[in-house]
């Protein structure tokens, strides 16, 4: 028989569903985590702002676009996790979403969701690109 498109994601997805049941299952048997990692108490402060982050991506992605809900949620990760150094923040998750973005609409033709950041940009380079061309 012949191997069709379909089965890579189907491969993935039955590993991903094997390895999330043997997840549930050590957790289930007291994790893996050694006793003192077991006593420290959970930083529900910290979980919220990585939460908010992750739901802030899903909501904003579409009106505002990839880039710019992806530094969003950055920032507020970074927060969560302790850092006070938010413009530092900003400008290293810009740097990674635009790599990621132009990663997948330039190179892998595949559009994650433009909005104004990317459009602008997309502008300019096309401009520079119809320069060199002549």
């Amino acid at each position: 028989s012949k191997v069709g498109p379909t089965v890579f994601p189907y491969l993935t997805m039955v590993g991903l569903v094997v390895l999330s049941l043997l997840l549930i299952l050590a957790a289930l048997r007291g994790g893996w985590q050694p006793e003192e990692e077991k006593e420290t108490p959970t930083d529900w402060k910290a979980m919220g702002f990585v939460v908010i982050g992750l739901i802030a991506n899903l909501l904003l992605i579409q009106p505002l676009g990839f880039t710019a809900a992806s530094v969003i949620m950055f920032v507020l990760v970074c927060y969560g996790f302790g850092s006070k150094r938010t413009l530092r923040d900003v400008v290293l998750g810009l740097i990674l979403a635009l790599a990621a973005y132009f990663g997948f609409a330039r190179a892998l033709g595949v559009n994650i969701g433009a909005g104004f950041i990317e459009n602008q940009l997309n502008t300019v380079i096309d401009a520079f690109i119809t320069m060199l061309r002549g």
